[in-house]
């Protein structure tokens, strides 16, 4: 059967062409739903045509298997799901190898009410946090991006001691806002860099209760966009969240000889070659010093 996701009976479009952004399920969705149980849920966006990173992520960082570290940890905090956020590609077919990739894998989510375009982004992952609601019930939510090498180990055993209430963690030390769209007003607020970042399932339930005037905004960037719906829970319920920085979160620089990896997310150019090399010095223990 195809792995294609079925699609809630939305209007199409992106906020341009659909100005209410309605990207809720029908209430009778609700009730009859039956939730599977994990740990972390990762929403990564993608297109139809990164059908090489997909199985890259899925043969490596994402495999849990795979990690020889994994050894010894709680087969609970092992169980992962990934979502796979692809928009709907107008006037083009799908390719051969796509639609292979759709019959071998569940993974990937196709939002047939956004359209891929550059504005888009920040709606797909506003997507993917709504469904992983609706379909999961986890502790924390990881968004990061299909040309990233997740040092799973690494932020499984950051995460585990951490609350699972209120949480918005990763590389946060990003102002963005005091900008003027048309006749709106933007204050300042921090957010988490996009490569990768944490959010606790309590605080996703709360951005997703914000209202659609919230939701709906004129500015581009999908991690200042996550900043900006923290924002508004704290606005709108009287939280306090604010965006915790952790050491050792991302890094970006693309170049990884050896170890210790002690960073959560790793940045690669895409190189199968490289990313499974550099997989094969990290599998084996991704805290310990590799030989030169």
């Amino acid at each position: 059967s195809s792995g294609i996701n079925a699609e809630w009976p939305l209007r199409p479009g992106v906020y341009n062409e659909d100005p209410t952004l309605n990207l809720s399920p029908p209430k009778p969705f609700l009730p009859t739903l039956r939730r599977d149980r994990c740990f972390l849920v990762f929403v990564i966006p993608s297109l139809p045509d990164h059908v090489q990173r997909r199985e890259l992520m899925r043969a490596t960082s994402l495999n849990t298997s795979a990690w020889q570290s994994f050894a010894e940890t709680e087969e609970h905090f092992k169980t992962i799901k990934v979502m796979f956020i692809i928009g709907q590609v107008e006037g083009e077919e799908y390719s051969a190898a796509f639609l292979q990739e759709l019959e071998e894998h569940d993974d990937i989510f196709i939002s047939e009410a956004l359209l891929e375009e550059p504005t888009v982004l920040k709606y797909k992952v506003l997507w993917g946090m709504k469904r992983s609601l609706y379909l999961y019930q986890y502790d924390y939510l990881v968004k990061t991006d299909d040309d990233i090498l997740v040092n799973l180990p690494g932020l499984v055993q950051h995460l585990v001691p951490l609350p699972r209430h209120m949480l918005y963690t990763g590389a946060c030390h990003r102002a963005y806002g005091r900008i003027h769209y048309s006749k709106i007003h933007y204050p300042s607020w921090h957010y988490c860099s996009g490569g990768g970042y944490v959010l606790s399932r309590d605080l996703v339930q709360e951005m997703d209760k914000l209202p659609q005037h919230v939701h709906k905004v004129q500015f581009r960037p999908e991690d200042a966009y996550t900043g900006w719906l923290v924002y508004n829970v704290n606005k709108y319920s009287n939280y306090t969240v604010r965006p915790e920085t952790r050491p050792n979160v991302l890094n970006l620089r693309g170049i990884y000889r050896c170890g210790p990896f002690k960073h959560w997310f790793y940045h690669y150019m895409v190189q199968p070659a490289k990313v499974k090399a550099l997989f094969a010095r990290m599998h084996l223990n991704a805290t310990i010093e590799c030989e030169m």
